[in-house]
């Protein structure tokens, strides 16, 4: 009998797996941008002085456009707050079996083509946190409250066994930026492994918080000719955007940054004028037929993220500030993707799996209902929403 309870004790703490023993979770959270920003811009005071009330009627208008699908199917978002995108819609996408009411959603196509595209056996959970969107400094840093709460809830939930990992297009950059100073008022004791930027505005009110080590890694990706980038000089007080955060803080500043902060300017075949805002993260179509990347319609160039980070393998040992250059180039029938130093020097490259993204834009293009491409429907559903609310 001892025996007995001695192998069964034995083998219940050699089969017993601690956290610490668990291969880690790999929380992936996208947070979108801004959602029609002429909308916010209706009430220019409120925004310049940054006291927008909470029943402000723009506030209001901006909630009801987000329940229209026309608006919301061509972002990288679900309901307001934490969405989960469940491992069964991942699988119904690698079978092509997505329901209707998914398959026409930004978010399912965007993730099922980003999971295919993950090249380790890790594993992934895909979350999406949608914000009100307005343009005012005020509701960036309440959704940076709210999102500060949920990424503490999910690492209790995996047994803070997990490694997180933010997308964010436009001004969600700053949303996530925000999560600096809510962990510096509410230490809830999380941080951020890869902290990726798309076409965010650079102020010099959040900037600063890149160069925290609640970022392990922040990626910058950026294009020159992103205006939309560096056209909000009327939320922050100091009224300024960049392209860059070496434009916001100086080489000085950010060559003693006790993390990784990257500023990676993009560019299609060397061309570095050809991407603008809405390629990096919303669904779109390519306004140049005659590119290569029209393989990629509808996806914005954030759906590379894991061949991004792929790239960046060589040089994440090093600790500070990197300026770098990624582009785009035809190889035959093939993409690369080429990483370079700001000063032309090569640091590695990588072939993109193109059959999985010519399957992925084939199955866009019969399943995903490309209301984006009708940019000027999206603005005559916001001046009726606006008309409304001033009639």
């Amino acid at each position: 009998m001892k025996k007995a309870l001695l192998l069964s004790l034995t083998l219940f703490i050699v089969g017993t797996s601690y956290p610490a023993d668990l291969p880690r979770k790999q929380i992936i959270i996208y947070v979108h941008g801004t959602l029609m920003s002429g909308v916010s811009l209706l009430n220019t005071t409120g925004l310049y002085r940054n006291d927008l009330e909470e029943n402000d009627w723009t506030r209001k208008c901006l909630t009801n456009l987000r329940e229209n699908p026309k608006i919301m199917n061509s972002q990288v978002a679900l309901k307001m707050g934490l969405e989960n995108i469940d491992q069964r819609s991942i699988n119904e996408y690698a079978h092509q079996t997505l329901s209707s009411n998914k398959s026409r959603v930004g978010a399912y196509q965007y993730f099922g083509l980003y999971s295919g595209l993950q090249q380790d056996n890790l594993d992934y959970k895909y979350y999406t946190f949608g914000w009100l969107g307005g343009l005012d400094k005020k509701g960036r840093e309440l959704a940076a409250t709210e999102l500060h709460q949920h990424i503490a809830r999910l690492s209790e939930i995996y047994d803070h066994n997990c490694d997180f990992t933010l997308i964010c297009h436009s001004h969600g950059g700053n949303v996530a930026l925000n999560l600096v100073q809510e962990e510096r008022i509410n230490p809830l004791g999380v941080t951020v492994k890869n902290l990726l930027l798309f076409g965010a505005p650079i102020q010099f009110e959040t900037a600063c918080f890149a160069m925290d080590t609640f970022f392990e890694t922040v990626y910058n990706f950026y294009s020159e000719y992103d205006t939309i980038q560096i056209a909000d000089k009327i939320s922050m007080p100091s009224h300024k955007s960049f392209h860059t955060f070496v434009e916001a803080l100086s080489l000085t500043t950010l060559k003693d940054a006790p993390n990784l902060i990257y500023d990676v300017q993009l560019s299609i075949n060397g061309d570095t004028k050809y991407i603008n805002h809405e390629m990096l993260g919303a669904f779109h179509q390519y306004k140049r037929p005659d590119t290569f990347l029209k393989r990629l319609s509808p996806f914005p160039l954030s759906v590379l993220t894991p061949k991004f980070l792929s790239l960046f393998k060589p040089i994440r040992d090093a600790k500070g500030y990197s300026s770098t250059s990624l582009s785009l180039v035809p190889n035959q029938n093939k993409i690369s993707l080429e990483l370079s130093t700001a000063t032309g020097r090569f640091i590695n490259t990588s072939l993109l799996d193109t059959p999985r993204i010519d399957t992925a834009h084939n199955y866009a293009k019969k399943s995903w209902t490309p209301y984006s491409v009708y940019q000027a429907t999206k603005i005559a559903i916001a001046m009726r929403e606006v008309i409304k609310f001033l009639s």
